[in-house]
């Protein structure tokens, strides 16, 4: 289309037109704009979460790490003389085998339950 053959109200109806178009596409700009921040916000809060729940897991990790380093009971005896350990399993029977401490040893050697020993190295 020429412009120079439009005349004067042509011209600037045309010309609103384009103007409001322009305002349409500048508002709908400014809408994702907002919406954007909301949604990078959201992932910042969703973030956040994740990283305390992190920093729980860790806490309760360590904690468990230590409470295996004190606790004698869930731990294997281990020997003196060597760095060999001494290894006790309670025997059900030939398929089920249980890894387990030397205080339930005693206790159980003195009810006769089977058990098998042995070096662990």
């Amino acid at each position: 289309m020429e412009i120079s053959n439009l005349s004067d109200i042509e011209f600037r109806v045309i010309n609103i037109r384009m103007l409001n178009s322009i305002k349409i596409d500048i508002e709908n700009i400014k809408n994702n704009h907002l919406e954007m921040k909301n949604d990078i916000a959201e992932i910042k809060i969703t973030l956040e979460r994740i990283k305390s729940r992190l920093e729980k897991a860790k806490d309760q990790i360590i904690e468990l790490e230590d409470k295996v380093k004190t606790d004698h009971s869930i731990r294997e005896p281990e020997r003196k003389n060597n760095n060999r350990r001494m290894v006790y399993e309670r025997c059900w029977d030939t398929e089920n085998v249980m890894i387990s401490t030397s205080q339930e040893y005693q206790k159980d050697k003195k009810m006769g339950k089977g058990w098998r020993i042995y070096l662990k190295k």
